[in-house]
């Protein structure tokens, strides 16, 4: 592996994390089944598609440099 990163922006530990939380939920009377589970899979898709749409033009209003065909 090439250089470090934050722990939050490495997959395993989101992922680590969301599954300790779906067993605390579980410990703590509230079960998620399959149909819940699935609407927050979706929900989540449609939050990073956002995210990035943002993210894109956040990134070409603060572009310095024009962009041209060659």
């Amino acid at each position: 592996m090439d250089g470090t990163k934050m722990p939050w922006r490495s997959l395993t530990v989101v992922s680590a994390l969301a599954s300790a939380l779906v067993a605390l939920l579980g410990l703590a009377g509230i079960v998620i089944d399959g149909e819940a589970a699935t609407r927050a899979v979706e929900a989540g898709g449609q939050i990073v598609s956002a995210a990035a749409a943002l993210l894109a033009v956040y990134g070409r209003v603060r572009a310095t440099a024009r962009i041209e065909r060659r």
